[in-house]
């Protein structure tokens, strides 16, 4: 167990990843106070109690996970289901439109850099879809994804959406990690 992992389990959080979500927060504030969060990967529900706590009791953060989000609160909104089937897709719909789209999101990996890339990408073209529709104009979009050839082509999709895209890798994350975060601020 690492120093961020015995830190979140000593303030109660789900995971370590709540670390990585406040160093984003601090640096560009993309999430509003009352805000609509969506919150994809949600599981085990660090980014969620973050982002509930950003957002204050005047907002909603509605997570989505293949698995059971562990966390709960008067605005947490937990989603068991696939973002790729449709009915899941109806329900996170029922919420929007969206101040706020954060992933944290990873595909299952296999040592293969390549191919733990690609499927990495599929998962942040996903995301770049659901912003186009689902977030509002001037929202805001956090997606992880994996560091490759790929960053300049995403990084560029984005600043055709968004006023200030940058990529951003917080402290928290493991240094021999190869994740790094999107971040898409104003949406046009």
């Amino acid at each position: 167990m690492d120093s961020y992992a015995r830190k979140a389990h000593k303030e109660g959080y789900a995971s370590r990843s709540a670390y990585k979500l406040q160093a984003i927060i601090k640096k560009f504030h993309p999430i509003p106070q009352g805000g609509r969060v969506l919150d994809l990967g949600a599981a085990p529900g660090g980014w969620m109690q973050v982002a509930a706590e950003t957002v204050g009791l005047n907002g909603i953060v509605v997570g989505v996970d293949l698995g059971q989000v562990s966390v709960t609160g008067d605005n947490i909104r937990p989603i068991v289901g696939n973002i790729f089937d449709p009915s899941c897709l109806e329900k996170i719909r029922s919420w929007a439109p969206y101040d706020s789209i954060i992933s944290d999101m990873a595909p299952k990996t296999t040592g293969i850099k390549i191919r733990d890339q690609e499927q990495s990408q599929a998962l942040v073209d996903c995301v770049i879809s659901l912003s186009d529709e689902l977030l509002k104009r001037r929202g805001s979009l956090i997606a992880k994804i994996f560091q490759g050839a790929s960053m300049d082509y995403y990084t560029n999709e984005l600043k055709k959406r968004f006023k200030s895209v940058r990529n951003y890798k917080p402290k928290a994350s493991r240094e021999r990690s190869f994740e790094t975060y999107l971040i898409a601020l104003h949406k046009h």
